[in-house]
């Protein structure tokens, strides 16, 4: 792609891999999902985290 000796189709998904930088991993997902809600695009995916209660707690030292 740096030459241009590649050319992307749209008709083709494209796929991004930072390697491991999980910093640019949330930057970027942020930046498609702020694009798709602000776009209307994002849906909802049912069921996705299998179990997210434990989200809901409160860490043990908050608890007491």
């Amino acid at each position: 792609m740096p030459t241009g000796e590649v050319r992307l189709g749209h008709d083709r998904p494209r796929i991004f891999s930072p390697f491991g930088l999980g910093v640019l991993d949330l930057a970027v997902g942020m930046h498609v999902y702020t694009s798709a809600k602000e776009s209307s695009s994002a849906g909802e995916i049912p069921d996705f985290f299998g179990e997210t209660e434990r989200w809901s707690r409160q860490p043990l030292a908050l608890a007491r």
